[in-house]
């Protein structure tokens, strides 16, 4: 039997109200948290940690920034206070032959010198799918597998690293299936996402959300908004590198506050699954750094039974059938145009969610992923021990 550790983190605003959630429960022990955390459904949750206990894997899941959680651990588990970090802590408790880093930045060199000196560790593992600095190229390549979710950032990271990176897919929790409304959606239009202006990576999602707000009423535009931001608009602003004259830089400015006096929050798990089982249509955008389909929203919002109007990127006819499974726009007119004829035409609207919906059930689900994950894990561990002789 493989023992796996997977070490994440919730999206530091889901992380917040997590914490506050379980902050109400404090009769439950570690476990029975956890449990309670798994329930709210953000990210992946315990998804593929649960799909490889089916194939005989000894699974744990640690979850680095909540923080009452891991406090429960340390009260329960430390049997005396210790200045090594409580990640290594865990480690130590949990004997693991393979460690899934589900975030790179957990994965430091002071980490990885104790890590490597643990016999029964085999294999770690990183996960990255996002633009790629050259502090997370560092880290990326102390593990010995890394996984991304686009041949894009596949690529990228190969060129970078100099290691062979391999490729998986997002997946949708099958299991969100007892959500799905088949008739009555209340929602016009949704979306939900983050605004994050540092390296302008979202400069196309201002004008995007911009529009939606503008042109439709019926609509839940929820936006992930960091304080960081601001600092990032005064530097843009003031940037004489900027290709913006002075009028763009502040018709850009204008819409930015535009958008954070009429858009509502972001929601997370099953809020946000909640929200989705109501909407007809789910717009997606993928960040501007990348010319390759894949981000999560797309599973989601197809694994929902929506109907997900996206940004057509590279790849995407590898996972949907174009205007069967899925709907693509080519700029803002195209989608403006397409959301209002498929409000009109609720039959084929209605069509396309439900290919859509099929699609990910069947295909781009966590059984599937997982098969190549285990595959990967088992490859490696066998690597790793015909070396020692």
């Amino acid at each position: 039997m493989i023992k796996l550790t997977r070490i994440s983190t919730a999206y530091p605003k889901a992380a917040k109200n997590i914490n506050k959630k379980i902050l109400k429960k404090k009769n439950l022990n570690y476990n029975e948290l956890l449990k309670e955390v798994f329930v709210l459904g953000f990210g992946e949750s315990n998804n593929i940690t649960k799909e490889l206990s089916k194939k005989n894997y000894d699974c744990n899941e640690i979850i680095s920034n909540i923080k009452y959680l891991q406090k429960t651990w340390s009260k329960e588990y430390l049997q005396k206070k210790s200045n090594k970090s409580i990640i290594l802590e865990q480690i130590f408790f949990y004997k693991p032959n393979v460690i899934y880093f589900g975030n790179y930045s957990l994965l430091t060199k002071d980490l990885l010198k104790e890590i490597r000196k643990l016999n029964h560790v085999k294999l770690i593992i990183v996960f990255h799918c996002s633009p790629i600095t050259s502090e997370i190229e560092k880290k990326l390549k102390l593990a010995d597998l890394v996984i991304t979710c686009t041949d894009g950032y596949k690529e990228e990271i190969e060129k970078k690293i100099k290691k062979k990176t391999f490729l998986i897919h997002h997946a949708f929790n099958t299991s969100s299936k007892k959500y799905i409304k088949t008739k009555k959606r209340s929602i016009d239009v949704t979306f939900v996402g983050s605004l994050y202006m540092k390296s302008g990576l979202h400069i196309n999602r201002i004008n995007l959300i911009y529009i939606l707000l503008k042109k439709f009423s019926n609509t839940y535009i929820g936006v992930d908004f960091p304080l960081k931001n601001f600092y990032y608009i005064f530097t843009f602003l003031f940037s004489p590198n900027s290709h913006y004259k002075l009028f763009g830089k502040l018709k850009l400015i204008y819409k930015i506050f535009y958008i954070l006096i009429n858009c509502r929050k972001a929601v997370y798990g099953n809020d946000m699954l909640e929200l989705l089982n109501k909407s007809k249509l789910l717009i997606n955008s993928h960040i501007e750094d990348t010319r390759y389909a894949g981000n999560m929203r797309l599973f989601e919002g197809t694994g929902m039974g929506c109907l997900v109007l996206t940004d057509n990127k590279i790849g995407l006819d590898k996972l949907f059938k174009i205007n069967k499974q899925i709907v693509v726009y080519k700029n803002l007119v195209d989608l403006t145009n397409k959301i209002v004829f498929y409000l009109k035409n609720k039959k084929k609207l209605l069509l396309v969610a439900k290919n859509g919906y099929k699609k990910t059930h069947s295909k781009h689900n966590y059984k599937n992923r997982v098969k190549i994950l285990d595959k990967l894990i088992k490859k490696n561990i066998k690597s790793y021990e015909k070396n020692l002789f």
